[in-house]
């Protein structure tokens, strides 16, 4: 299947209408965006070891959670899987309940004929590998700015980051700043664009921080105090909305008693 059909210029995700349709009717009012790459601009930035095993001009879609997710997807969820069996207890509802949106839109493009491989955020091999980079997706994408101490000078490297050669990157978005999550991707198996296809353009790498002090800030913030939140308001973006409070309350509880959480803010109530 090629993009023979396609429409507009692919960065705001309208260029191919029928996935575009399934995406707006099942993640959209969830609070869920979709945006297209191809894999080949993934597997160049990752190198072989997180490599994508499919052809370079392989459509995907990288798909990230807004600030209002909690409200717009989680609680309804929850409130739908209990409304059927009221003594269940999920031990991740966040993750649950992205896995049934996906699982929701996989089964609506599949009935379009579309072929799809979603892949999550938490998904790892056995080896603790991660199966995708999300952040690196969503920054070929040009959704976000992926920010990672290998991009800065190497005197500013070595000078400051000798002692944190792991030190994690992170991505920040141009609306919402911090407060977002990027939750996988859909690749479309049965889908590559046609060579001299040019309406998917690879976008340009956004600059949301030009100046290296606050980059390093922001991925000293990220690495050792994430807890604390502050590396989501260093580019605030151009948006007012970030998590709502009972949303980061339950971000800074322990997996393990988030259950217990809801249940004491009341959230599980189904009548």
């Amino acid at each position: 299947m090629s993009l023979s059909n396609a429409t507009g210029d692919g960065v705001d995700g309208e260029f191919f209408p029928e996935i575009n349709a399934v995406f707006n009717k099942i993640l959209l009012p969830v609070g869920l965006e979709s945006y297209p790459f191809l894999i080949g601009w993934y597997n160049e930035l990752v190198g072989s070891h997180f490599a994508l095993d499919y052809p370079p001009n392989t459509v995907a879609f990288v798909v990230l959670s807004g600030p209002d997710v909690f409200e717009k997807c989680v609680l309804p969820y929850l409130h739908s899987v209990l409304s059927q069996d009221p003594h269940r207890e999920i031990n991740d509802p966040l993750d649950d309940a992205m896995v049934h949106g996906f699982k929701l839109a996989q089964q609506d493009l599949s009935a379009l004929n579309f072929e799809t491989e979603s892949i999550h955020d938490f998904q790892l091999y056995p080896s603790r590998k991660p199966k995708i980079l999300v952040q690196t997706a969503a920054h070929v994408a040009g959704v976000v700015q992926y920010f990672h101490k290998s991009k800065l000078p190497l005197k500013i490297q070595e000078d400051l980051f000798a002692k944190e050669s792991k030190l994690a990157g992170v991505a920040l978005h141009p609306v919402y700043g911090g407060w977002f999550a990027i939750r996988g991707v859909f690749i479309f198996k049965n889908l590559e664009l046609n060579q001299d296809d040019k309406r998917l353009v690879r976008p340009v790498p956004l600059n949301l921080i030009p100046e290296q002090e606050r980059i390093v800030t922001l991925l000293k913030e990220f690495a050792y105090n994430w807890e604390e939140d502050k590396w989501r308001t260093i580019y605030s973006g151009t948006g007012s909305t970030k998590y709502s409070q009972d949303f980061q309350d339950f971000l800074a509880t322990k997996p393990g008693e988030r259950w217990e959480f809801l249940k004491s803010r009341g959230f599980l109530k189904t009548s």
